[in-house]
């Protein structure tokens, strides 16, 4: 069970940029690290990478992925969450991805 309560068109930051090598068979772009998505679908939590773990996946906007490719949803955590939990002084460049909440 996811520990977020994920909603299309929430805005979230990528916290995990490590991928199975076969995932770039599949798709030119991945979410990189510290980059803002926005959700566009989310599948249910029976979604199972090639690792073989399980929970929601999420379509984002800003990626052009062929149809049915998400991302699980352990790569990111919500923006405004992830803005809550560091400061500002540990890392200014949250300072520009709090002006697009």
């Amino acid at each position: 069970m996811s520990k977020h309560k994920w909603q299309i068109g929430t805005k979230v930051i990528c916290v995990n940029e490590r991928y199975h090598p076969s995932v770039f068979e599949w798709v030119d772009q991945v979410p990189r690290l510290g980059e803002i998505y926005t959700i566009k679908s989310i599948r249910g939590e029976g979604s199972q990478d090639v690792t073989g773990k399980l929970g929601p996946a999420l379509v984002l906007e800003e990626l052009n992925c062929p149809p049915g490719i998400a991302f699980l949803a352990w790569h990111f955590n919500p923006l405004e969450e992830q803005l809550t939990k560091v400061s500002e002084a540990e890392h200014p460049e949250l300072i520009a991805a709090r002006k697009q909440i």
